[in-house]
């Protein structure tokens, strides 16, 4: 499936990269790959490969179900430390998606502000809390009008990570 015009699927991609952290939308957000990439200057970045739901189309005719807006995209952790995970795969098939990520600030051993902010992003079966400087979410293709919240490797071209639009 196809975007219908071309212009929205640029403007989603222009809203994605530049939206505020509080107005993302990570509910049912499916994980497809992590990474780590130590740096030399400070602390590494942690990345996410992710189905971002730009949209949900509310259906025309009663009773059939949603569309949605899906794009691949990457969360990046800008210089972050002092992570923990925690993945259960008990009652799933390496399936992760995410309810939320949540930004609070970090004091310092000193009590001051220090540059690092509290993340933690949540699902199901899901917890990973970390440090991070800096956070964005980067999309690595254009958008695709999907009847399923998620991609398939094909339609997603498998697992990948980009760091810039």
């Amino acid at each position: 499936m196809e975007l219908p015009d071309t212009s929205e699927g640029a403007a989603l991609e222009s809203r994605l990269t530049n939206a505020p952290f509080e107005t993302i939308n990570w509910h049912d957000t499916y994980v497809h790959g992590l990474a780590f990439e130590p740096e030399e200057a400070y602390a590494g970045k942690l990345l996410l490969d992710v189905d971002y739901i730009a949209r949900w189309i509310q259906p025309v005719e009663p009773g059939t179900p949603f569309t949605f807006i899906l794009i691949p995209s990457t969360v990046v952790f800008d210089q972050s430390r002092d992570m923990t995970l925690a993945v259960d795969f008990q009652r799933s098939v390496y399936e992760v998606r995410l309810d939320g990520i949540d930004r609070s600030p970090h004091s310092a051993a000193d009590g001051t502000q220090s540059s690092y902010f509290s993340r933690h992003a949540y699902g199901d079966g899901f917890d990973l809390k970390l440090l991070a400087v800096g956070f964005r979410l980067v999309p690595r293709d254009a958008p695709i009008l999907s009847e399923r919240q998620w991609l398939t490797k094909a339609e997603r071209g498998g697992v990948r990570f980009a760091q810039s639009a």
